[in-house]
């Protein structure tokens, strides 16, 4: 069984699932559902992906998809498998049905503008990741990945990014080093200070 609380579903009408085996209301309106688990193979699969076991993973979650298409999770992970194992179209294609799930699935999100950034599809990877910040403003790894696409053609909104980012973590190290980065031509010694500074964080 699993816990499970979609506010896209109920908006959308679709929560709770059908394969809720308790509903929990407030008001008449159901916020916590406890859902029948009728497959298991999500789990190996995960674990097989961690192993970088990537084609046993991929079977795996192609028997839990056929059970629950309505965890994003599993496209998520799923996707993950395809693309590490050179299935690109399909892995994209998984992705955004996870999406069709729940819009504002942060992981796939930021995956997706991973993607983007790594086939150099700039614009479309600084629109994922605006939109990871826009669902969840301490997602920290998205101002990092934004800031470094950012930096090139507008080096000041980059570095408020990371600033932003550090105000609420000041010791993310990774945002440390990225603001480093964009002093490193332009000032070296305000660079090196933020190396010094990111070298004292384990």
């Amino acid at each position: 069984m699993k816990l499970n609380l979609l506010w896209q579903d109920l908006r959308n009408k679709t929560w709770p699932p059908k394969n809720s085996i308790h509903i929990i209301y407030a008001d008449k309106v159901p916020v916590c559902a406890v859902i029948e688990r009728k497959s298991k193979d999500d789990y190996p699969g995960y674990t097989a992906l961690n192993q970088g076991r990537s084609k046993e993973a991929i079977g795996y979650f192609e028997k839990a998809l056929k059970i629950d298409d309505r965890d994003e999770m599993i496209f998520y992970n799923f996707a993950a498998a395809l693309y590490n194992d050179g299935q690109y179209p399909k892995a994209d294609s998984l992705l955004k049905k996870g999406l069709e799930v729940n819009p504002d699935f942060e992981p796939i999100l930021m995956y997706m503008g991973n993607i983007a950034r790594e086939q150099n599809r700039p614009d479309e990877a600084i629109g994922y990741y605006e939109r990871v910040i826009k669902v969840n403003r301490k997602y920290f790894e998205a101002y990092v990945g934004l800031s470094e696409l950012l930096k090139g053609k507008d080096v000041e909104r980059a570095r408020a990014l990371l600033v932003t980012c550090l105000n609420m973590s000041p010791r993310y190290k990774p945002a440390i080093i990225a603001l480093a980065d964009t002093y490193r031509n332009a000032n070296p010694d305000i660079a090196k200070k933020y190396d010094e500074l990111a070298n004292t964080i384990n």
